[in-house]
């Protein structure tokens, strides 16, 4: 009876380790403004555009240095994310991420552009209206 129980843990243990998804940073893949002829400057476009729209800014502001690397994650204040904003503006992508996350950072972005600040703490109401969620410790510098 107690090497099946043992045996059920280890089989638990196995599925709840295989479904948790890891993030994984590889190498950086490209640095460089979104205005670039990159693969996907025409989709970080879309998305600069769309929130700048959202949250209303009529200035021009110039397009933000991304850092794309390759896997799922990216490393910012000694942590594996889902994608990061710099204090200086630059923001840091992996390859494999999805548009909310793009948006949350653009939202970042333009805060900075605009107030000066970068907003740490997500206090700000544009990453739920204008990107739908907040990432937590994704901001360096």
């Amino acid at each position: 009876m107690r090497k099946i129980v043992v045996s059920l843990l280890f089989v638990v243990a196995l599925i709840v380790s295989g479904c948790a998804k890891k993030r994984v940073v590889g190498e950086m893949l490209f640095r460089g403004s979104i205005g670039s002829n990159i693969k996907a400057s025409d989709v970080l476009k879309e998305y600069f555009y769309k929130v700048k729209n959202c949250m209303g800014i009529t200035a021009d502001i110039e397009f933000p240095v991304v850092e794309i690397y390759d896997g799922n994650g990216v490393m910012c204040n000694g942590m594996v994310l889902s994608g990061c904003t710099m204090t200086d503006g630059t923001i840091r992508l992996p390859v494999n991420t999805d548009n909310f996350v793009i948006m949350h950072e653009f939202v970042h972005y333009f805060l900075l552009k605009t107030t000066g600040d970068v907003d740490r703490y997500h206090t700000s109401e544009w990453f739920n209206k204008c990107a739908g969620i907040v990432i937590k410790n994704d901001i360096e510098g």
